[in-house]
C-alpha cells in the first residue's frame, strides 16, 4: 500500500516492518539506535522501508552474542534512508566482523548467550 506524504509527493510504504530493539519513535519520526553518522548526510532517521531492507534482526538471531557490537551507517535522502554499510565488531576481541558476522558464533571462547528481545505484548506498545 502506498500513499504520499503530506506536501513532498514522495510515496511512502506501510508495510510495517518486523519489531527491532534497535528502531525507536520519538515525536513521530523513527529513529535507530545501532546508527553511525559518517559524515554531513548521515543520519539515524528511518523509515518502514529502511526497517525492511534492514539485515540487523537477521544477523542477532543467528548470532546471539552479547559481546557482537552491531552499526549502521545510514544515509538520508529526502523521505527515504538508505544502508550503506553495515559495521559489526566483538567488544571482547576488539576487532571488526564480517558484516554476516560468520567468526561470531558459539565456538569462540568469548562467546555469551543472550536472549533477543522480542516484541512487547500489544498491551505494552
Amino acid at each position: 500500500m502506498e500513499s504520499t506524504d503530506s506536501g513532498l509527493g514522495a510515496p511512502i510504504r506501510h508495510e510495517e516492518p518486523e519489531w527491532c530493539e534497535f528502531r525507536r519513535v520519538e515525536h513521530g519520526r523513527m529513529f535507530c539506535s545501532v546508527a553511525v553518522r559518517g559524515d554531513a548526510r548521515g543520519t539515524d532517521e528511518v523509515y518502514n522501508d529502511t526497517c525492511l531492507a534492514c539485515p540487523m534482526n537477521r544477523i542477532r538471531r543467528r548470532h546471539p552474542c552479547g559481546h557482537l557490537d552491531p552499526g549502521l551507517q545510514l544515509t538520508s535522502h529526502r523521505e527515504r534512508t538508505s544502508i550503506d554499510k553495515v559495521h559489526l565488531a566483538c567488544k571482547v576481541k576488539l576487532v571488526r566482523l564480517p558484516s554476516d558476522a560468520a567468526e561470531c558464533d558459539q565456538k569462540c571462547e568469548y562467546f555469551r548467550q543472550v536472549e533477543i528481545p522480542s516484541a512487547p505484548a500489544q498491551d505494552e506498545r
